[in-house]
């Protein structure tokens, strides 16, 4: 079995896991495609292709495939859209004036987890996994599965950061449960299979326990800077890969 994964960053998981543990069981071969940032949202479709339209995300394309500056899911037997914003992130601008039943708070309306995940749901039709999943989706009815984006290192809780202010409510497992409850509903709306995050990597629901971001690899290879909370090691690529192969 062949497995296209189209991504950003964060597929150095999952290629790193490849490079330390060998191929998944079961899949024969692995091609990466991936772009740093929100450099995929270069793609477009042409000839029953996605082809990249700037240098920079050919580039990128090619190294990261081994040679291949457009995509061909002809030889395809699954594909993986991993990271590519798909992230908890969505939730913040939602609870900045919303709280989840089951918290507390004075000051801020609440809404209930059911209302919570269709709104996750609505705002990742925004994101660029959902972009880039209804391109492939234009060019191939093949098996897709939709991995998130990992959550945090729960040290980014020592950080005095408000982007990330969102995730200190007091309900942490309600906004868990709503968080891939939206994936699912969105999973589901595209015919596609979700991943949801290994739960033996969780700190507190929302957090990735810090073993799995020490030594992570960047997508050209080198190792990040102790202060990334977001990127994850070879040990949570391996998880992940387990949950897609659990999911064939």
């Amino acid at each position: 079995m062949k497995c296209f994964v189209l991504g950003d960053s964060h597929i150095g998981a999952l290629r790193s896991s490849i490079d330390n543990f060998g191929l998944p069981s079961g899949i024969e071969e692995v091609t990466f495609y991936a772009g740093p940032s929100a450099s995929m949202a270069d793609l477009a479709v042409r000839d029953g292709n996605l082809i990249p339209t700037s240098e920079k995300l050919s580039r990128m394309l090619s190294y990261t495939s081994g040679g291949n500056p457009f995509i061909d899911f002809k030889s395809a037997d699954i594909i993986v859209i991993h990271g590519l914003s798909l992230s908890i992130s969505v939730c913040s601008r939602i609870l900045d004036k919303n709280t989840i039943e089951g918290g507390q708070s004075q000051s801020l309306n609440y809404i209930t987890l059911a209302c919570l995940s269709q709104a996750i749901a609505d705002n990742l039709q925004r994101r660029l996994a959902i972009h880039v999943l209804k391109m492939v989706r234009q060019v191939t009815n093949k098996p897709i599965f939709l991995s998130q984006t990992p959550f945090p290192d729960a040290r980014i809780n020592n950080l005095k950061d408000k982007r990330w202010d969102f995730l200190k409510l007091d309900y942490k497992e309600g906004l868990y449960h709503a968080f891939n409850d939206g994936i699912k509903i969105t999973s589901n709306k595209y015919g596609v299979k979700s991943i949801p995050q290994p739960e033996c990597t969780l700190v507190d629901h929302i957090y990735t326990d810090s073993m799995f971001s020490k030594d992570s690899q960047g997508l050209a290879g080198g190792i990040h800077d102790e202060s990334d909370f977001g990127h994850m090691n070879q040990h949570y690529g391996s998880l992940v890969w387990g949950g897609i192969i659990a999911c064939l």
